[in-house]
């Protein structure tokens, strides 16, 4: 239950950030992304890909860069297949 809180908290998280301020957003959105993305539980992983996709145009270009791709490019061997393909998909959209 503990995992399905987590995902779904990830993807309440992507889905309020248009309403949060500029600097909390670049303050709370990517350590948070990142963080799922370490998630045991493959739909949390997932969550945070998605949720990096859904927010890429609140991301400096130094900060897509070298913090987002660097998370997420990594989860393209994830052992999940809808992981992989959902990060394959992330890498694309930046």
């Amino acid at each position: 239950e503990e995992a399905a809180i987590r995902t779904n908290t990830t993807i309440c998280l992507g889905k309020i950030a248009v309403h949060l301020d500029a600097s909390e957003r670049e303050r709370v959105l990517i350590p948070a992304f990142t963080r799922s993305l370490k998630d045991p539980f493959p739909p949390g992983r997932n969550a945070g890909l998605l949720s990096f996709s859904a927010t890429q145009q609140y991301y400096k270009p130094i900060d897509a860069a070298t913090r987002v791709l660097a998370a997420v490019a990594p989860m393209v061997l994830d052992p999940e297949r809808e992981v992989r393909e959902t990060a394959l998909g992330c890498l694309r959209a930046y």
